[in-house]
């Protein structure tokens, strides 16, 4: 009896080890979060709001420091400006410029969470002076917001002649176009 119950362990045991495959599994981080994104922008188009913020944070957590979760960041601010929350959307923007600087969408996102929060002045008032050009992109889009359209067209018009080749020169073009009149122009 020992030995059938011997034989029958060896046959279970190599029965086991055949139906596992073998070699090693790999979990691509990047893909997963990727999918969690999409789940995301599925579950924010259907107005389906906490869902989508479950879904974002899931693809932050598992891929929290590349240029794809700079998108997840801003999809996560912009839901969050949707329910009417721009204090928490204004810090899922500055993390998603904190990775990726050079995405114009970014730029003018947070700014509209300033305008919501009714601080567009007091952020002015940091970014002004400063020649860094994602502060100038900043200040520019904050004067347009105020109402200081010529102002504010200047300030990126002269950012787009000071950094001609910044990648996010391009989309700053494009934004004054949409926006400057066409005696502006």
């Amino acid at each position: 009896m020992k030995k059938i119950i011997g034989l029958l362990l060896i046959i279970f045991s190599i029965g086991i080890a055949n139906a596992v495959p073998s070699g090693v599994f790999k979990i691509d981080a990047a893909k997963n979060a990727s999918l969690h994104n999409n789940i995301g922008v599925n579950y924010l188009n259907e107005k389906n709001y906490y869902a989508a913020i479950k879904e974002f944070e899931i693809a932050i957590l598992i891929n929290p420091n590349s240029q794809a979760s700079a998108n997840y960041y801003n999809n996560l601010g912009k839901t969050y400006m949707k329910i009417g929350y721009p204090n928490l959307a204004q810090k899922a923007f500055n993390d998603a410029l904190k990775l990726n600087s050079m995405n114009f969408e970014f730029y003018k996102n947070i700014v509209e969470s300033y305008k919501a929060q009714g601080i567009l002045n007091s952020e002015l008032k940091k970014v002004i002076n400063s020649q860094n050009p994602s502060s100038r992109v900043i200040a520019g889009l904050i004067l347009v917001e105020s109402g200081k359209l010529e102002s504010g067209i200047n300030m990126l018009d002269e950012l787009c002649f000071d950094e001609p080749e910044m990648i996010l020169s391009k989309g700053v073009r494009n934004y004054i176009q949409t926006i400057a009149p066409n005696d502006f122009r």
